[in-house]
């Protein structure tokens, strides 16, 4: 479901990047087709972040930012939650902290400069920008004697997490023939960073973060610098020679500083990039 409303997405910024060129009245002629582009050239790009579900564990409640301490370890909280269970005694069931959480399907906005060369091969540095949140429900075991039975009474609640991520990447990309619509493959080096902003519970309509006490109480911010590499491939679409649209998809396998992660995973990006020449800022584009 995520996937297929992450295609829609890119559809209709397509769809709106194309009525947007052609509504300043952008002429497609056969001589702007076949022409190969060069000089430096300039984008944005929006699309959808998929991130790989194996760093999502971090926000489950069981490591530096553990749910016990939290909320059974902390006296405000822990006498906070027991007001809302009118007064009974409660524990959290350690056993059944999420072992599978994901990351929903984030949206991605970026940047793009990029110097082409004659023979069809540029060298670029782009950026992406996501906001990702992963989600499931931690167990709490509450010890209800008014229900006469000799079983606690079991209830679920969202344990969330929330980052942002900012990827760089410097690469070099080869487009393939010569046509109003060209193939294209790239690939380069990853540079990211994460900053975790949130990572919490949500108790009887109460959030609770379970942010470390040290962390929070010197405001230490979780996260840092990871690096990898990455390789990417799509259709170009010339409009003409001083503008263009990519949509493809770009795979990135690198280390994501979280935690105590010092493995490397596989993320993916699908995006649409609109592309300007130079020309449009900073006067006439060197060939």
């Amino acid at each position: 479901m995520l996937r297929k409303s992450a295609i829609i997405f890119l559809l209709s910024v397509f769809i709106f990047e194309a009525n947007f060129c052609f509504s300043f009245d952008i002429r497609i002629n056969k001589k702007d087709t076949t022409q190969k582009l060069s000089g430096f050239y300039m984008g944005v790009s929006f699309g959808s972040y998929f991130a790989n579900k194996n760093t999502a564990g971090f926000y489950n409640g069981s490591g530096v930012n553990n749910l016990k301490a939290a909320i059974i370890g902390t006296p405000y909280n822990y006498q906070a939650i027991r007001q809302n269970f009118d007064g009974k005694d409660f524990f959290v069931d350690t056993n059944s902290l999420p072992k599978n959480m994901k990351y929903d399907a984030a949206i991605s906005v970026g940047f793009h400069i990029r110097k082409i060369f004659k023979n069809q091969i540029s060298f670029f540095l782009e950026s992406y920008y996501s906001k990702l949140k992963a989600a499931d429900y931690i167990t709490i075991v509450v010890d209800d004697h008014s229900t006469q039975i000799s079983e606690p009474v079991i209830r679920k609640y969202p344990i969330i997490g929330q980052e942002e991520r900012l990827d760089l990447n410097l690469g070099i990309s080869k487009t393939f023939t010569n046509k109003k619509i060209n193939p294209y493959f790239e690939f380069g080096v990853n540079m990211n960073n994460v900053k975790v902003l949130k990572s919490e519970v949500q108790i009887e309509g109460l959030t609770y973060s379970i942010v470390s006490y040290n962390n929070a109480y010197y405001n230490i911010s979780q996260g840092g610098i990871g690096f990898g590499l990455f390789a990417g491939t799509g259709l170009e679409m010339i409009l003409n020679k001083k503008l263009f649209l990519n949509v493809g998809a770009n795979f990135s396998y690198k280390k994501i500083h979280l935690g105590d992660n010092d493995k490397y995973f596989l993320n993916t990006i699908i995006y649409t990039k609109l592309i300007l020449s130079g020309l449009l800022f900073f006067g006439e584009n060197s060939n």
